[in-house]
Order: C-alpha cells, then sequence, then structure tokens
C-alpha cells in the first residue's frame, strides 16, 4: 500500500502537467480579451497582467509539482517539511523581487520571473528533500521517476482526471 502512494504521486504529477499546460496557454493567451470584455479590466492595467501571466507559465507549473509533493507529504503527516520550504521560498522571494525590480528596474517582469523563481525553489527544495529522506521516512513509497512507478495507472485515471480538472481551476481562482 506504501508503494502505492509513491505511484500516485508519480501519476498525478503527469496527469497535472498534461491537463494543466493547454488550459493554461489558452487562457493566458486570450487573457487580454478576456479581462477587458469580460471584466472591463482597463487596458493598460490589462497588458501589464499578461506580460506578468505571460511570463509566470513556467512557475505555475513548478508550483503544481510542489503542490502534488507536499499533499504527497501531508498525506503522510509530513507537513512541517512543505511549510518550512515555503517560509524559505518566501524570503527568497523577497529577495529576488527586490534584486530584479529595485536593483535592475526591471518592473513588471522582474516580479515575474521572482515569482518563478520562488516556484520554482518550492518545487526543487521539497523534491531533495524527499529523495534524500526517503531511505528513513519513504522507504518504497518515493519512487522517482521510473517505468513501474506509472503502474494502476488506469485505476488513477478514473478518479484522478476530474480531480486533476477540479485543481486546475482551483490554481486558477487563486
Amino acid at each position: 500500500m506504501r508503494k502505492q502512494c509513491g505511484r500516485y504521486l508519480n501519476i498525478a504529477r503527469l496527469i497535472s502537467t498534461l491537463f494543466m499546460i493547454i488550459p493554461t496557454v489558452i487562457l493566458f493567451l486570450f487573457a487580454d480579451e478576456i479581462l477587458i470584455s469580460f471584466f472591463k479590466q482597463n487596458a493598460y492595467v490589462s497588458e501589464y497582467a499578461i506580460q506578468y501571466c505571460i511570463i509566470c507559465m513556467p512557475g505555475v507549473w513548478a508550483m503544481t509539482q510542489f503542490d502534488a509533493t507536499k499533499r504527497f507529504l501531508c498525506a503522510q503527516q509530513y507537513g512541517f517539511m512543505p511549510m518550512m520550504t515555503q517560509v524559505i521560498t518566501a524570503i527568497i522571494q523577497i529577495i529576488t523581487c527586490y534584486i530584479f525590480i529595485i536593483q535592475f528596474q526591471w518592473g513588471i517582469i522582474g516580479a515575474a520571473i521572482a515569482t518563478n523563481v520562488a516556484y520554482f525553489f518550492n518545487m526543487i527544495i521539497l523534491d531533495f528533500w524527499c529523495a534524500f529522506h526517503s531511505e528513513d521516512h519513504f522507504k518504497n513509497m518515493w519512487l522517482g521517476w521510473a517505468r513501474s512507478s506509472m503502474e494502476g495507472l488506469g485505476s488513477f485515471l478514473e478518479i484522478g482526471i476530474s480531480s486533476g480538472i477540479i485543481e486546475c481551476f482551483h490554481l486558477y481562482v487563486i
């Protein structure tokens, strides 16, 4: 049963990637029309929002991967490390925002890059922590990426697709 948790994590990461990329690209590419037409947003403000969204697309993917790992760890009652990871990356984001926005004077582009950096650090720190603690805490659960980690894909897809779509919409709302 413990091995199945690791399989479900890998499958969840794959599914969130597949179902996140296309809707996110469509949403971000047409965001100006959506903001102006539906929400009556000012065109000038909408242009800045579009720049930020397009630059943040890789970071959104990293955040979905982090979220899957965070939920995996919380299900195993290891919620402290995801919290500490977010505290560390909050400090990193403050520093990178200062550097990119104030020092380099990149404005909205600097803010988006700083956000991407923080999101990727969230994912990287937590994945490394899980990989290096797999011997002790997650024996037979943290599988990494291997062909065997995709066993049970069919049973996962029965419930995973609808949950993944709901999660993607949840992330769009935030």
